[in-house]
This record gives structure tokens, C-alpha cells and sequence, in this order.
């Protein structure tokens, strides 16, 4: 249940943030291609960063992506699983993610006891919402993964309901190089689920890379 304290004037903000709601699709790309700045130390050179090669792509280059592709390189198969696909699929927005999103979009700096969240957007979440934050905070690049992007996020509850703010590494570096954190509804339970992008064993690779191969 909502927080008995939102006003009048509180639902007449929500009205307005709503307006400017943006779809799925809109925002995991505005992740994708928002610039996480350069340093000489990050070892992306000129323009090698994610952020960059992504703002040479449009929205529907990434909708049109493979969801996966299985690659030969000499004896090795590589998979990659589309983030722009993994995101999007499994999440979702609602208002509470929109009101979130908006506030937190651009921040000066990040000032709150959450990665990526300016003190602000932080401090609406608690007020409205009473989230019970998870204290685990997960990085695809800590296991073996086959995500085609390197992704920060942290599970939180409200009325039962699974969420999860994320960032994307848009740098080189992995250190360093991160997005402002997007709030996003989970389909079902913890659906960002690193077992779930794991890399998978040279065998099974084989098998479905040959099963992809044109007779």
C-alpha cells in the first residue's frame, strides 16, 4: 500500500511525471548510449568506450539485434546474449519506476546510500514507498558471463513486488564508467538473474552453433 502521506498535490506530480513517461525500449537505450565521460587512464582511446560505439547505433538496430549469437573463433564458440533484449524482456515500468527515473535522471552527483542514485530521487523512494532494499549488490562481471554489456543492480521490495535498479557500464574500464541507476519492475521474481546469463560450456556451444549453421 501506498504511503497514506502522498497529497493532493503529491498525485498531482505523479499526474505530470506520468506524462512524461517513457517506454522500455526508450529508456534501457538512453542507458545505452549515455555517456559515462572519458579519462586517459580508462584505456578506451579516442572512441572505443560503450557508450560511444552505442551512440553510432540506432533504437531499432538494437531491436533488431539477436537476441543471442554463437560465434567460432579458430576452436573456440563464443555466446553473446543482447543486453538491450535481456533488459527489456524481463522488466518493466510502472509509476513508482517513471516518478524514480525522473528524478534520478542526471543527477548532479551521487549522493545517497545507493549506487547511482542522486540523495533526492533516494529520499522520494523511502518517503512514498518504504522499499526493503537488499543489501547484496550484483556485477555481472564478477561471474562468467555472456552479457554483451557489463551490468551493476540491486534487488528492493514494495508491497511484494520485485524491482531492481541498474547500471550499465558504458565505459572501458570496468572500475569505473557507469550510468546513473534506473529503477525497473521485475516481471517475476529477481528475473535479472545472473544464473541465467552464465557462460555456457564449449560443448553446448558447438551444438547450438552447428544448429544455427544454413544446411
Amino acid at each position: 500500500m501506498k504511503n497514506k502521506n502522498i497529497t493532493e498535490k503529491q498525485k498531482e506530480l505523479i499526474n505530470i511525471l506520468e506524462s512524461k513517461s517513457m517506454d522500455i525500449n526508450t529508456l534501457v537505450y538512453d542507458m545505452l548510449t549515455e555517456s559515462t565521460g572519458t579519462h586517459m587512464c580508462d584505456s578506451g582511446g579516442d572512441n572505443n568506450r560503450h557508450w560511444q560505439k552505442n551512440q553510432k547505433r540506432s533504437m531499432q538496430d538494437f531491436i533488431n539485434d539477436e537476441i543471442e549469437t554463437i560465434e567460432k573463433d579458430d576452436d573456440y564458440y563464443y555466446r553473446t546474449v543482447s543486453l538491450f533484449h535481456y533488459l527489456t524482456d524481463g522488466l518493466e515500468l510502472d509509476s513508482i519506476c517513471q516518478e524514480f527515473n525522473n528524478i534520478n535522471k542526471n543527477p548532479d552527483k551521487w549522493d545517497s546510500d545507493l549506487w547511482g542514485v542522486c540523495e533526492k530521487a533516494y529520499k522520494h523512494l523511502k518517503y512514498y514507498y518504504f522499499p526493503k532494499i537488499e543489501d547484496e549488490i550484483h556485477n555481472s562481471f564478477n561471474w562468467d558471463s555472456d552479457l554483451s554489456q557489463t551490468i551493476q543492480y540491486q534487488f528492493l521490495y514494495i508491497d511484494n513486488n520485485c524491482y531492481v535498479l541498474i547500471q550499465i557500464h558504458n565505459g572501458a574500464d570496468v572500475r569505473g564508467g557507469y550510468t546513473s541507476a534506473k529503477l525497473f519492475k521485475c516481471k517475476y521474481d529477481q528475473v535479472i538473474n545472473i544464473d541465467i546469463i552464465d557462460k555456457m560450456f564449449d560443448d553446448e556451444l558447438e551444438e547450438l552453433y552447428r544448429e544455427n549453421i544454413p544446411s
